[in-house]
């Protein structure tokens, strides 16, 4: 418990300095409870598998991985529509100004000389308009209106929802591929994991799609008047204080330093070194596969926990063979001990793996 605690905390301190929200960073964690809720409902219910091994409760830290994986790019696409959604419509308004400005001047032409207007004012008021777009809170009545959220949320949905629903499809299959191990906690733990994946993928997709418009509308809104109201004058030495400007140059320097890592330095290198990489990581590959430390197969199928030279593995491995009862004389098991001859029994369990009370069908 206190590992997944751990691991929880370090995935809202990342969320928070990425995404610069602690409700975003909570949302993560609420979704993982969610998952594990439902993905044991499904599991109990509808699977009816009616054992629940510990090894199932490690999904906590595979869940929060990837529900952080598809809220950065849920939230970074969000972001991204946004200012395309705010470009778009500056130059909607740009376009509209430029022909009012226009049909103005032509009207100008038309009137008598005594009526006319100072066109310099005319100007003057077209770009007091844009001005007034460019305040915070003009740009958020925009933003909050119905037509741009339907917009916004549409365009993101239909850019990072393929994005996170093939990473999470492909994802869940592998997992559920442990049903082919002879293990039954392993097959049972495949099983619960990608479901609890795929009901994460449908949690971010629907309620925390949700939850992005409501914390858009309605949570900053009331986070602001709240702090404006209680804590203005706390609120005002804390942004003027030195840690909060110390973190600010400290979030700017790493912004900087992932455009320029991203954006420019590693872009440069892809392309002028696009064939000695590729080279590198293929004699690399080569060489850990063939030459050293060489990939090896395993020499026998059955289950090693520990090294061959592991006191726990030694009998298995090297004493097992020498005792009287596996010497094998003439392809025949050579024993002392009495045998007795049992028939109509197979050596297989061909009970429910899920049930260990359940022997044999």
């Amino acid at each position: 418990m206190l590992l997944i605690i751990m691991a929880a905390a370090l995935i809202i301190g990342i969320t928070i300095c990425y995404l610069r929200s602690i409700t975003i960073a909570l949302m993560i964690i609420t979704g993982t409870a969610l998952s594990l809720g439902m993905g044991c409902f499904v599991y109990n219910i509808i699977y009816r598998i009616p054992i629940f091994p510990f090894l199932n409760l490690m999904s906590a830290f595979i869940l929060i991985g990837i529900g952080c994986d598809d809220i950065f790019v849920f939230f970074d696409r969000w972001d991204q529509e946004k200012l395309e959604w705010l470009r778009k419509y500056q130059n909607k308004l740009l376009a509209e100004n430029a022909d009012i400005l226009l049909n103005s001047t032509n009207n100008y032409d038309d009137v008598p000389s005594n009526q006319q207007e100072n066109p310099n004012k005319l100007k003057r008021s077209s770009s007091h308009c844009l001005s007034l777009f460019k305040h915070p809170e003009e740009i958020r009545k925009v933003l909050l209106s119905e037509e741009a959220l339907v917009e916004i949320m549409s365009n993101t949905l239909k850019h990072a929802g393929s994005s996170m629903f093939v990473t999470s499809f492909t994802t869940s299959a592998a997992f559920f591929t442990n049903i082919l191990t002879n293990i039954s906690f392993i097959q049972l733990f495949g099983i619960f994991v990608g479901t609890c994946v795929l009901i994460y993928f449908a949690i971010t997709f629907t309620t925390i799609a949700a939850f992005a418009v409501i914390y858009e509308k309605h949570i900053q809104n009331i986070i602001f008047h709240v702090l404006s109201m209680c804590c203005t004058n706390f609120v005002n030495k804390a942004v003027n204080s030195a840690p909060a400007k110390l973190y600010h140059r400290f979030s700017s320097a790493c912004r900087d330093f992932r455009n320029y890592i991203f954006g420019h330095f590693m872009p440069l290198i892809i392309i002028k070194l696009r064939y000695v990489s590729v080279l590198i990581f293929l004699l690399m590959g080569l060489i850990g596969s063939f030459y050293y430390p060489k990939l090896k197969v395993p020499s026998t199928q059955k289950t090693a926990l520990f090294l061959k030279d592991n006191p726990m593995e030694i009998y298995e491995f090297s004493m097992k063979s020498q005792s009287n009862g596996y010497l094998k004389e003439d392809k025949r098991l050579f024993t002392y001990p009495a045998i007795s001859f049992v028939f109509g029994i197979r050596d297989i369990d061909d009970g429910y793996c899920a049930d260990i009370d359940d022997t044999v069908r």
